[in-house]
């Protein structure tokens, strides 16, 4: 698949945990470890979709990610849903998009230089392996500056970064879209538990 690194959104730093959307007041943090059950219900960018599997599966990544089986969990996602492509590159007359926004599970990692260029090194690293013959899904990773709240520590070294996973996928009507995304969250997924799989086995050798 076709990764690269995408330059942030976000001038400002963010929180973790961030509250409630300065752009939407509805939309609050959930701590999906804690309450798995509120991910279908909670995210409202993908529910619209939900009737398309690539948002089924998008569900089962996100219970991973919060899951003991992970060494990762998610802070916030996004997503916007099949439109007319304007991007005369793909030569697709639709595209959707989104983001997913990554850390550690053990906080102190996210304010490491060295853990987190390391998880974007092999998060491209394992993308590079993976569905090479894909073209029409895209990946795109950025790092964005996190005040960690949580930490026990001053509030001038709580702070570190997390890793956004921004994606595109193109198809020629919503169907082929939805299809072009469904594959590239397989390959997501499959890219993220190679990651924490990579991690689990270094930490117990």
């Amino acid at each position: 698949m076709k990764v690269y690194r995408h330059p942030s959104e976000y001038r400002e730093g963010r929180m973790h945990p961030w509250g409630i959307s300065e752009h939407n007041p509805l939309h609050r943090y959930c701590d999906f470890k804690k309450n798995p059950e509120l991910i279908r219900t909670s995210l409202e960018d993908l529910i619209p979709w939900s009737k398309w599997p690539a948002i089924e599966k998008f569900f089962e990544m996100i219970e991973w990610l919060n899951s003991e089986y992970s060494v990762f969990e998610t802070n916030d996602c996004a997503f916007v849903g099949p439109k007319i492509n304007i991007d005369n590159k793909f030569a697709k007359s639709h595209q959707c998009s989104g983001r997913l926004m990554i850390l550690y599970r053990d906080l102190n990692f996210n304010i490491s230089k060295g853990h987190i260029d390391w998880l974007e090194g092999a998060v491209h690293h394992y993308f590079m392996q993976t569905d090479p013959e894909f073209e029409w899904g895209v990946v795109g990773t950025s790092l964005l500056n996190t005040r960690y709240v949580e930490l026990p520590l001053p509030e001038e070294n709580q702070y570190g970064t997390e890793l956004s996973i921004e994606f595109w996928a193109w198809g020629d009507g919503e169907g082929e879209c939805m299809s072009n995304c469904l594959r590239l969250f397989k390959n997501m997924h499959d890219v993220l538990i190679g990651v924490s799989n990579e991690i689990f086995e270094s930490s117990n050798s």
